[in-house]
Parts: structure tokens; C-alpha cells; sequence
């Protein structure tokens, strides 16, 4: 505006329209800031509510497998000694070896010190020794570490479950599992044998089944939950292995 009388006053006009209204923003801006810090402590207690809730369903899961393991036992302890009454000797011999020696041979036994993440990578470690799948681990965490149990399970699961799923389409399939801390973050590695056609071809890991709807969503539930908790995630190829680095951080319960 070309006017001189506005011109002259511009300033004493500017400060009469803004200062009236500066309560009203600080008011806006606080009232903003204490929402984002209330829907801030209200998203921390709902993530230890249903990690709490992950840890009870899978200390139930883990009751029910001892329980079956024990009815198994008992059975297996039932017939072990009747074969010794009955002193069918080479029938014991095969059954301890079909039998009981396989089931050894599953076993794994990733002792950690957290309970989610030991029930985890065991049960999905002998489903894999099952499928004839190779697994090496690398574990190096402390035994006090507590992470996101839901953000974990879910990130690890999806990867594992791919890992398995590649594998099933290379000869003499492995799958590498490395976990450690670092600058409290918890570190994991999954490197499998891969077909580099199939990588090349489906980068996102789309599943390749027909009732996709049912099935996994490849890479994308992981890369959102990854960026829900704040974490990192890439993928690599070296060599026939296909790598899927995440990384999560690591809770301090003294907080």
C-alpha cells in the first residue's frame, strides 16, 4: 500500500494487530505441546501394555508345548521300557534312533535371557531344522536386554519366514542368524541362500502364492513397523544370499 499516513504508522498498526493476539498463540502452542506429550506417554503405556499382552500369550504358548512335550515323554518312557521287558532290543535301537534321535537333532537350544525372544528363535530355528534348512547363529546380547516384544516378533518373524521361504527354492539351503548390541540398539542379521533370479525379479518379496490376500505382505509390514518404533532396516545381496538388516532400540526399564 502506497499510502504515507500508513506508511508513517505501518509499525504502531502491526503490533496493535499481533500483541492482543500473542496470548492467544501461546496458549495454542502450549496446549499443543502438552497434547503431544500426553498422546506421547499414552503411546509408551499402550506399547508395554500389549508387549506385556505378547508375553503372556507366549508364556501360555510355551505352558501348552511343555505340557505336550511331557505327554510325550511319558509316552516315549512307556515304550522304551516295554521293549526292554520284552527285550526287542533291535526295535529299541530303531526306535531311539528314528524317533528320539531326530528329535534331538531339532532341538535348539538360543538361551538369551529374554524369554519372548528365546521362545522365538528356538521354535522358528527347529521349524527351519525340520525343512532340512542349515542355521548358524551368532549371539552376543546381555541377558538383562528388553526391547519392543511385538516390534521384534513381527519384524522377525516376516523376515524368517521369507528367509525359509527362499530357501526352499536353492539346493542345500542355510539361513544366518547374528544378534548383538550396539549403542542400545538391538542389532539382527538374517542372511539366507537365495535364488538371484527370484530376488532380482521380486525385490519387495511379494509373496508368489495364489491366495496372496491370506498370506505374507513381503517387506512392507516390516518396513512400517520399523518406522513405528523408530528403528532401521536395509536389505543387501552378496554373493547367492539374499540380508535383512534391522535395527530397534533397546528399552531401559530403570527409566
Amino acid at each position: 500500500m502506497n499510502i504515507p499516513m500508513f506508511d508513517a504508522y505501518r509499525d504502531a498498526v502491526l503490533a496493535l494487530a499481533i500483541i492482543p493476539s500473542l496470548p492467544i498463540l501461546y496458549d495454542l502452542f502450549v496446549t499443543t505441546v502438552e497434547s503431544y506429550e500426553e498422546q506421547r506417554k499414552l503411546d509408551i503405556a499402550l506399547t508395554e501394555t500389549k508387549a506385556q499382552i505378547y508375553r503372556y500369550r507366549y508364556s501360555l504358548e510355551i505352558e501348552e508345548r511343555i505340557k505336550k512335550e511331557r505327554h510325550e515323554l511319558k509316552n516315549n518312557y512307556l515304550l522304551i521300557q516295554t521293549l526292554l521287558h520284552e527285550k526287542k532290543y533291535d526295535e529299541l535301537s530303531a526306535y531311539l534312533n528314528e524317533s528320539i534321535g531326530e528329535k534331538m537333532d531339532n532341538i535348539s537350544n538360543v538361551s538369551t535371557g529374554n524369554m519372548m525372544i528365546d521362545y522365538i528363535l528356538n521354535r522358528k530355528i527347529s521349524e527351519a531344522k525340520k525343512q532340512h534348512i542349515k542355521i548358524y547363529t551368532e549371539i552376543t546380547i546381555p541377558n538383562n536386554l528388553t526391547v519392543n516384544d511385538e516390534s521384534f516378533c513381527t519384524i522377525f518373524l516376516n523376515l524368517f519366514n521369507n528367509a525359509m521361504e527362499a530357501c526352499q527354492n536353492v539346493s542345500y539351503p542355510d539361513i544366518h542368524i547374528l544378534l548383538r548390541v550396539v549403542h542400545d540398539y538391538l542389532c539382527c542379521e538374517i542372511k539366507n541362500k537365495a535364488n538371484m533370479d527370484s530376488v532380482l525379479s521380486n525385490p519387495e518379496l511379494a509373496t508368489t502364492k495364489s491366495d496372496s490376500e491370506n498370506h505374507g505382505l513381503g517387506l512392507k509390514i516390516v518396513k512400517e513397523t520399523i518406522s513405528h518404533c523408530d528403528g532401521i532396516f536395509q536389505t543387501s545381496v552378496e554373493g547367492n544370499y539374499f540380508i535383512a538388516k534391522f535395527m530397534i532400540p533397546t528399552i531401559d526399564i530403570n527409566k
